[in-house]
């Protein structure tokens, strides 16, 4: 068996003030999508925007499947 595949994808952010706003801009047609935040909340929406917490940063881990493969992809 081959190893994973490495993931060919990344996503945006931005941030004004305490708020961040992610989003997973591709052309590809993605299987799932699935935001993972730091705070234990979680969404399935493409553009997604979250309020940082209150020492100001983030952790936020992205999964998704295109065509059957599986990406992960965390930031801070």
């Amino acid at each position: 068996m081959s190893p994973p595949s490495p993931c060919n994808y990344d996503f945006g952010y931005k941030t004004s003030g305490l708020d961040a706003y992610f989003n997973f801009n591709s052309r590809v047609v993605i299987d799932k999508i699935l935001w993972t935040f730091g705070d234990g909340t979680s969404s399935r929406i493409w553009t997604q925007s979250i309020h940082t917490d209150s020492q100001g940063s983030i952790r936020l881990l992205l999964e998704i499947v295109v065509k059957g493969e599986y990406c992960k992809i965390e930031k801070s």
